[in-house]
């Protein structure tokens, strides 16, 4: 991955955080709030924030249960090249005489 799109990873991954808290402190804000009734601006706020905490919780909970599944499996890779490795005949130095 070249360093630009990491950067741009990086930024989207922030913008995500930044949009989630957000909107919990919107919600916790104006929880409470004078209602006016029928099409309260601000009670369609909360309801389009909640829909976005609602919509965004699966992606952010999928990535957090599949980061350390692919972490776990390029370490597993990387053990088992190095292993693979170690033990040739090349790197114990053994002279095939016969």
């Amino acid at each position: 991955m070249s360093e630009k799109h990491k950067k741009i990873t990086v930024m989207l991954g922030l913008l995500l955080i930044v949009c989630m808290l957000f909107s919990i402190v919107y919600i916790n804000k104006e929880n409470h709030h004078d209602c006016t009734g029928q099409g309260c601006p601000i009670c369609l706020q909360i309801h389009v924030a909640r829909d976005l905490l609602n919509s965004i919780k699966g992606a952010v909970l999928g990535a957090l249960l599949i980061q350390p599944l692919c972490l776990i499996r390029v370490h597993i890779q990387a053990g088992v090249a190095v292993n693979l490795s170690q033990s040739s005949p090349i790197t114990l130095k053994v002279k095939l005489l016969n």
